[in-house]
């Protein structure tokens, strides 16, 4: 639980509650070289299938929780701060990559909290056929950070 130590890379998870979406996301993260992720009210960090789904990945990052957005609120000032969205008209494309930033992901159903979208600078979205409603979390989240680290 290191908050001195937040990186200028930030992926930050609201309410995100499913085990294996963690695990998976864990995973993405350490893949695409993110090195902090920031836990508001999420399933439990050290659950079975959380270690499990992300293959070892756990061992390597910065975990902060922050489930009374006190860290959110911090990085205000210094974070480009984006939330994701399925009806923003910024693409992924147009994100500014070349300050420090937080990608904020939200829970499985409800997306980002309303508490937690005040604090963003800017939304963006996956474009994707509209024949497909939404994708899941974890794949969203693989998605963004690739194309993050793509540049």
């Amino acid at each position: 639980n290191n908050q001195n130590n937040l990186t200028d890379k930030i992926l930050y998870l609201d309410n995100i509650q499913d085990p294996g979406n963690v695990g998976t996301i864990i995973r993405s993260a350490l893949a695409f070289n993110i090195e902090t992720i920031v836990f508001n009210n999420c399933c439990d960090l050290y659950n079975d299938k959380v270690i499990r789904a992300s293959k070892g990945a756990i061992f390597y990052l910065n975990f902060v929780e922050d489930n009374d957005l006190k860290v959110l609120k911090n990085l205000e000032k210094d974070y480009q701060i984006i939330g994701t969205k399925k009806n923003s008209k910024d693409l992924l494309k147009n994100v500014v990559k070349d300050f420090k930033f937080v990608i904020i992901m939200g829970n499985e159903g409800r997306g980002i909290s309303s508490e937690v979208a005040n604090y963003c600078h800017q939304f963006m979205k996956i474009p994707i056929n509209p024949l497909c409603e939404s994708l899941n979390v974890a794949v969203a989240t693989g998605i963004i950070l690739y194309e993050l680290e793509r540049g």
